[in-house]
């Protein structure tokens, strides 16, 4: 196996870890939508991966790193989230760790939920998250 491919691997093993510890009715929110795509044949769990469609109908909007960058996929992203889902895990990739790229998806999160669990793998983020009580 090549260096690449062992890394690649160990970031699969590892990211998807967290399905050992999800319960029912905790949906597994993905960003980007691309990379929703394989989780389901990764492995397999007792919850919804969203979102389950238009995995390739996102390019970058703005200047890379920017705000406005995913701005249309993460407005997507964010209304595949089922309105009723009180914990939810949220999967994001090395795509968030560039400057402001996901600071709408980070607003987000912050306004409606509370972080009850993280873990950050190899180019991966995995959260649970606990909506608030308004």
């Amino acid at each position: 196996m090549t260096p690449a491919a062992d890394r690649k691997s160990r970031k699969v093993e590892n990211s998807l870890s967290f399905r050992k510890n999800e319960t029912p009715n905790q949906p597994i929110v993905v960003f980007t939508a691309f990379d929703a795509l394989a989780l389901p044949y990764d492995c397999q769990g007792i919850n919804k991966i969203l979102p389950d469609e238009k995995f390739f109908a996102f390019e970058r909007e703005a200047e890379k790193g920017s705000a406005d960058a995913w701005r249309s996929q993460t407005e997507f992203v964010i209304s595949e989230i089922p309105p009723g889902a009180e914990e939810i895990w949220l999967l994001t990739n090395e795509k968030c760790d560039v400057k402001d790229a996901c600071r709408p998806l980070e607003n987000f999160v912050r306004q409606n939920y509370t972080i009850t669990q993280e873990k950050n793998f190899y180019k991966e983020k995995v959260r649970l998250l606990r909506k608030k009580q308004k």
